[in-house]
């Protein structure tokens, strides 16, 4: 298994389990646009391992995670849940957008960011 898939299997793990059955939990871009709640996570950025005497000494791996529902209460809740969820297993919350609202959809959509050195 390759390195990313790794990293993209723990984190939907952990995040199916922080969901519950609150939301659908998808990889990327969510299998159905229309259907909220959604969790969906994905690695953008990432720095491959800095080795020397074939040990690895530093690894940036950033991956994100986007909430989607129609009720901001829900989008609240899944937030701490996931969050909770990742920092235990070692990654660190870095950052996120404020709660937007789309009109024509009547969702609304959060997105996280999170790392681990």
């Amino acid at each position: 298994m390759a390195e990313h898939e790794l990293w993209q299997a723990e984190v939907e793990r952990l995040i199916k389990a922080a969901a519950g059955n609150s939301a659908r939990v998808d990889f990327f871009y969510p299998e159905a646009w229309d259907e909220t709640p959604a969790v969906i996570s994905y690695r953008l950025a990432g720095r491959k391992d800095l080795r020397a005497d074939d040990k690895c000494y530093t690894s940036l791996v950033t991956i994100y995670v986007d909430i989607w529902s129609r009720d901001p209460a829900l989008v609240e809740d899944l937030s701490g849940r996931c969050k909770a969820a990742l920092e235990d297993a070692g990654w660190i919350y870095d950052n996120f957008s404020n709660d937007l609202f789309e009109q024509g959809s009547r969702r609304h959509h959060r997105t996280e960011r999170y790392r681990q050195d």
